[in-house]
C-alpha cells in the first residue's frame, strides 16, 4: 500500500449536464466540506477500527494513539476536512444512476497531473500541506483497515524514536486544552489519522471504487492554544442545499495555454446513455475554455440502459 495511495490514473467525476457546465464555464472545482455528505461514518469509521486493532497492546505508540482517540471520542473537533469526489471507473450503471442525473448526465475524466499543477501554481501555495490534495485512493474497511492500523502505528513508533515529542505530556491521563494543543502538532502520525480519516470508508460502498481530491487544514504553532485552518485558494464559501447551509472551498482550475497542452483539465469525458448533448459541440464548448488536450478524447458510455 503507498502511503496515501496517490492516483496517478484519470479519475471521473459523475455529474449532471448542468453541473458539468457550471464546473467548466466557472473554472472551478468545489471541495464540500464532507461532514454534510450522507455517509454519517465518514470521518468516524477509521477510529473505531483504529481502537479496535490497538486494544490491550503495549507499548508508547499504542497509548499515544489511544489518548489521541479518547480526545476525539469525547469532544475534540477534528479540523474541517473539503473533498471533491471521483471514481476509478467510468463504466459504473451505479454512479450513472445516483450521480449523473440517471445517465443523462457525463463522467468528466480528470488528470490527476492537472490538479497537482494547477494547485503548485496557485498564490496560496505557501500554506499548502506538504501532503497535497491527491487525488488520493479510497481505502475499504473489510479489505484495507488491518494495513492501513499497522501502517499508523509504524509512523507513530518512528516519530517517537526519532523526534523530541513530548511523550510524557501526551500519556497523561489528563490535561488542558493548551497541553493538548502542544502535543498535537509535533504528532505528525495524528494529523496522517486525520487525513487518512476522510479517504477511509465502509466496504458497503467499495463498488464507488472512489478516489478523492481533498483539502485538510494544516496546524499552524502561530496562533495561541487554537488549531486553525487556511485554505488553499480564499475564504470558505457556504451555499444552501438539501435544507442545510453546506460550507465548501473552491479551487481554481484556470490555467495557461501551454500548460493545459502539457496536462490539461480533462484526459477524456464520458457522456451518459441518455445523454442527449451533441459530442461535437462538447468538444467545441471545452475547447472554448481550453480544457482539452490534443490526446483528449470524448466517448460515450454506449450500454442498454433502462
Amino acid at each position: 500500500m503507498n502511503f496515501f495511495n496517490l492516483v496517478d490514473s484519470t479519475v471521473y467525476h459523475y455529474c449532471s449536464l448542468e453541473t458539468f457546465y457550471r464546473i467548466i464555464s466557472s473554472r472551478r472545482l468545489r471541495l464540500t466540506n464532507i461532514k454534510h455528505f450522507r455517509d454519517t461514518k465518514e470521518q468516524v469509521l477509521i477510529f473505531d477500527f483504529l481502537s479496535s486493532y490497538i486494544k490491550g497492546k503495549k507499548g508508547r505508540e499504542y497509548a499515544i494513539l489511544r489518548k489521541f482517540i479518547k480526545e476525539i471520542k469525547t469532544g475534540f473537533e477534528l479540523p474541517p476536512t473539503f473533498a471533491f469526489c471521483c471514481s476509478m471507473n467510468p463504466k459504473s450503471l451505479s454512479q450513472w444512476r445516483a450521480y449523473a442525473a440517471d445517465g443523462k448526465g457525463v463522467a468528466i475524466g480528470i488528470n490527476p497531473y492537472f490538479i497537482r499543477g494547477a494547485i503548485q501554481k496557485n498564490e496560496y501555495s505557501s500554506i499548502l500541506l506538504s501532503l497535497g490534495l491527491g487525488p488520493y485512493k479510497v481505502l475499504y474497511s473489510d479489505s484495507d483497515a488491518d494495513e492501513l492500523a499497522e501502517k499508523i502505528v509504524e509512523i507513530t513508533r518512528e516519530i517517537i524514536k526519532n523526534t523530541g515529542i513530548e511523550t510524557e505530556l501526551a500519556l497523561k491521563d489528563t490535561f488542558t486544552k493548551k497541553e493538548f494543543i502542544r502535543v498535537l502538532p509535533s504528532m505528525i502520525s495524528i494529523i496522517f489519522v486525520i487525513y487518512w480519516s476522510a479517504l477511509f470508508k465502509h466496504s458497503d460502498f467499495q463498488m464507488e471504487d472512489e478516489a478523492r481530491i481533498i483539502y485538510t487544514p494544516r496546524f499552524s504553532e502561530n496562533y495561541k492554544d487554537e488549531i486553525i485552518t487556511r485554505l488553499v485558494n480564499g475564504p470558505i464559501k457556504y451555499d444552501f442545499m438539501r435544507n442545510e447551509i453546506i460550507s465548501y472551498h473552491e479551487i481554481n482550475i484556470e490555467e495557461s495555454t501551454e500548460s493545459t497542452k502539457e496536462a490539461p483539465f480533462i484526459n477524456e469525458l464520458w457522456l451518459g446513455p441518455t445523454c442527449k448533448a451533441n459530442e461535437e459541440d462538447i468538444k467545441v464548448f471545452l475547447e472554448s475554455y481550453n480544457m482539452l488536450g490534443p490526446m483528449s478524447k470524448i466517448k460515450r458510455f454506449d450500454t442498454p440502459y433502462f
